[in-house]
Parts: structure tokens; C-alpha cells; sequence
């Protein structure tokens, strides 16, 4: 008996997964609402949880972010491994944090937004399918910032003078392009230009092309 009892919520539980909603179904629900169904629009989207979630993380876009994406301007995360992340633009840098909703955000490729649909014509209603990929409460906020010209300072070469310059010397050495890859310079390419010339920076060519500042020189 226990058994039978099993296979019957088995296949009740099976039953719900399953259903698919129908017009009949949204008509009952637009009834029960007491809405007109001639002043909506003729386009019910239905939603379904999808088969599987992509690992998907959600970003929070500011307006600077969102016209760099719609320029193909340059976009990258940038620090080491136990850095705090900073997201760059071309020209701006921005501080990644996670933060929580109070509300789940559901992810939905293809959703359509009332302005996407046509107004009520009197045509008949028409059911489109929408999955569910993705269900967050976090999401990774972004907040603009100064650059952090700490580490910077630290890992350019002091230079005195070409009198005081070892072949031998093994302290590493940097280009623009090295500091910003390395993570070693945490903002975007145009405020790393600029903390350059606000340190006296400048790149001596040789056998080693590397960013080196002017030391001040004290006289006795």
C-alpha cells in the first residue's frame, strides 16, 4: 500500500513539473484578475525554470560601463589574486564588490519588455515560451574610484642619474603595457598615463625598457 501510495505522488510531482500552461489557462487567470483582456497585450510570455543554470554572474552596469560596451571600448578586471578587483574602462576605474538583493533576479534570455510588443489589435492571443537560466541574489556592484598610486610608487625603479646605473642590477622591471597586465597598476590605461607624468615617470630605452622615476636630489 505504501508502495502504491509512492508511485501516485511520484507521478502527481511528475505531473507539475511537466504542465504546460495554455491559452485557456491565461484567459482563466486574466478572468479571475477581472482585467480586460482587449487592453493588454496579445502576447503572454510563460516562464519555466530551465534544464540546467550556467555559471553566470550578474554585473551591475553604471553609464559609463554600459557606453563602453555599447562602443567596444576596452572592459577588464584587473588586480593580483589578493587584491580587492577593480573593473577598468579605457579611462575610468571602478571598484567591483559583491552585493546582496532582497529580491531573486531571474535571468531570462529573450524576455520582451512592454515597448517590444504590439498594442491589442484584437488578434488572437499568442503563448511564447521563456526559460529561466539563472536565479541570483548577489551581484557584483561597481563603484568609481580614485586610482592607487601606492603600489605603483613601489614598483617603479628610483633613477639618480645614469651614473649610478648597474648593468648587474636584477630588480624587476616594468613597461605600460607589463604594469597593467600584471595587475600591478590597478586602474585604466588613460589614469595610468597620467599618475605617470605626476610622478616624473618616463621609459628608458636600451637593453631593458623600463618606467623609471626621477629621485629627488637633495644638495648639501
Amino acid at each position: 500500500m505504501a508502495s502504491k501510495n509512492y508511485e501516485n505522488k511520484k507521478q502527481e510531482t511528475t505531473e507539475i513539473v511537466t504542465y504546460v500552461r495554455t491559452i485557456d489557462d491565461v484567459k482563466t487567470v486574466i478572468g479571475h484578475a477581472k482585467l480586460d483582456s482587449g487592453e493588454l497585450r496579445p502576447l503572454t510570455q510563460v516562464l519555466y525554470m530551465g534544464e540546467s543554470t550556467p555559471d553566470y554572474r550578474l554585473l551591475e552596469l553604471t553609464p559609463e560601463v554600459a557606453q563602453a560596451l555599447r562602443e567596444g571600448s576596452e572592459l577588464v578586471f584587473r588586480g593580483k589574486r589578493d587584491d580587492r578587483a577593480v573593473l577598468c574602462t579605457s579611462d575610468a576605474t571602478f571598484e567591483a564588490k559583491e552585493a546582496e538583493t532582497s529580491n531573486s533576479l531571474l535571468l531570462i534570455p529573450g524576455l520582451k519588455f512592454p515597448a517590444e510588443i504590439p498594442a491589442a489589435d484584437g488578434s488572437d492571443r499568442i503563448l511564447e515560451r521563456k526559460e529561466i537560466v539563472g536565479v541570483f541574489y548577489e551581484y557584483i556592484e561597481l563603484r568609481k574610484s580614485t586610482p592607487r598610486l601606492g603600489r605603483l610608487r613601489s614598483l617603479l625603479v628610483p633613477y639618480a642619474g645614469p651614473e649610478l646605473e648597474r648593468d648587474d642590477d636584477t630588480t624587476q622591471s616594468f613597461t605600460t603595457e607589463s604594469l597593467l597586465e600584471s595587475g600591478g597598476a590597478q586602474m585604466s590605461r588613460e589614469e595610468l598615463d597620467v599618475a605617470l607624468r605626476e610622478l616624473t615617470a618616463f621609459q628608458v630605452d636600451g637593453t631593458r625598457k623600463e618606467l623609471i622615476y626621477l629621485q629627488s636630489i637633495q644638495y648639501h
